[in-house]
């Protein structure tokens, strides 16, 4: 009999284990995007952190397979493999920055600091980028920051290794702002105020909270509970051949097997919910193309910053309004987008989180389903995106790049220079993954 069992308990753990690698090489390939170097910026003057400071980062040179320095375009004119050698990188970082800024070169990646006064991002391996800092204006000040150059890898001399992240300080300097003495004005007489007629009132939609809506799937427990389902199971094995009571070998196994259990349960669930997300703005996005394609007075000519069209035309369909359709060709996406960012609007489409195509500072958010926003980090410079709102008149965009920025950038999503920001969560939450546009003309 204790033959027999011990071999059913090798054939049970055996059939656990196999489940375990499936699922961590689930897990393994929704993380692998995360795994590439990172860049973290800290903007301090002093004991005094900057928020919202923007950086632009422009890819400069690459290492090749030698070793050597390569300058990539349009920066063959510059000696950067000499400068790099010689050690003369602020004069060089000065002078490609000028360049940059006389061409009007778009930066590959930009970055903007959180209230914490730090910014991070995605970079490339085996580069070297330039890094340029925005001037910020505050009420009382204006901080600047000197240009740099880092590289993907790096040698850390205090530890003595080559590493693949990177932690920039940038040289920050502050010039006071000196506020003019106001001149005294006389009191004006009082005269009776006259109560406004009563009225409504209409206001825009407002977005949740002053913070980036939250956009993420729930993945992250599930490589955490297997982990912790697999050690529980693997103690309560190897302690069967010790002398401890058959009550703690059976709840370490069975507490195992509950973590298994809930990280196949969560896993199935993930999927099942992106399906049903995709299924329903299939089934939105049907039938808001033929409310369009119906209506007579579709295709307006409407000009660029018409008062009318402020924000979006809306149209209600079974109840729910829509401001447009959303095309990515690259990604093979066409979904709807709802006029207002609530929570329950996002478990099914797109959402308007603020803004209007009109106005060129349109901002879409969504979750990060794959048939959502969830591989718009896949997205690279020049990609098409295009908008068709319910009047039937069509916006198109090239991406300009994909940025990673914190969770509270409100200010720095909202009120920018593109025409298109689309928005949703890091895999894990803690971020938000922001692709930029600027408008083009049809068939560019």
């Amino acid at each position: 009999m204790t033959a027999k069992k011990g071999k059913q308990i090798n054939r049970l753990l055996s059939s656990l284990l196999i489940l375990v690698f499936a699922l961590l090489i689930t897990c393994s390939c929704a993380y692998a995007n995360e795994a590439n170097p990172t860049i973290k910026l800290t903007a301090s003057d002093g004991d005094e952190r900057i928020a919202n400071m923007g950086f632009d980062m422009f890819r400069i040179a690459e290492i090749d397979m030698l070793g050597n320095i390569q300058p990539l375009p349009p920066f063959e004119d510059f000696n950067v493999n000499e400068n790099l050698i010689n050690g003369t990188m602020d004069d060089l970082a000065k002078s490609v920055s000028e360049y940059c800024e006389s061409n009007e070169l778009t930066p590959d990646t930009s970055l903007v600091t959180n209230r914490n006064g730090t910014a991070s991002g995605s970079l490339e391996k085996n580069r070297y980028y330039l890094v340029v800092g925005r001037d910020l204006k505050t009420e009382n000040a204006v901080y600047s920051s000197l240009p740099f150059i880092v590289s993907v890898p790096h040698y850390d001399s205090e530890t003595q290794q080559t590493v693949f992240d990177v932690s920039a300080f940038p040289k920050i300097s502050k010039t006071e702002i000196v506020a003019p003495t106001p001149t005294p004005e006389p009191t004006p007489t009082p005269t009776p105020s006259v109560p406004p007629s009563p009225g409504p009132t209409p206001t825009p939609p407002t977005p949740p909270d002053d913070k980036l809506p939250q956009t993420g799937v729930l993945w992250w427990p599930i490589p955490v509970f297997l982990i912790l389902g697999v050690s529980l199971i693997s103690v309560g094995l190897l302690k069967s051949g010790i002398k401890i009571k058959t009550i703690a070998i059976f709840m370490s196994v069975f507490l195992g097997l509950i973590l298994l259990a809930a990280a196949v349960l969560l896993t199935a669930y993930n999927m099942l919910d992106d399906m049903r997300a995709a299924r329903v703005s299939r089934e939105e996005g049907s039938a808001i193309m033929a409310a369009i394609l119906s209506d007579t007075s579709a295709n307006k000519d409407v000009g660029e910053g018409d008062e009318e069209y402020k924000y979006m035309p809306i149209k209600t369909i079974d109840g729910v309004d829509y401001v447009a359709m959303l095309y990515i060709p690259k990604l093979e996406l066409e979904l709807p987008v709802r006029s207002e960012t609530t929570y329950p609007g996002l478990d099914k489409s797109p959402c308007l989180y603020s803004g209007s195509a009109y106005m060129n500072d349109l901002v879409i958010c969504a979750h990060n389903y794959s048939q959502h926003f969830g591989r718009i980090k896949n997205l690279w410079k020049d990609d098409d995106v295009m908008i068709c709102d319910m009047d039937g008149n069509m916006f198109y965009y090239k991406v300009s790049h994909v940025e990673i920025l914190s969770p509270y950038s409100v200010e720095a999503v909202k009120n920018s220079e593109y025409d298109l920001t689309l928005t949703t969560c890091t895999i894990g939450g803690a971020r938000r993954v922001v692709v930029r546009c600027f408008a083009a003309d049809e068939g560019t």
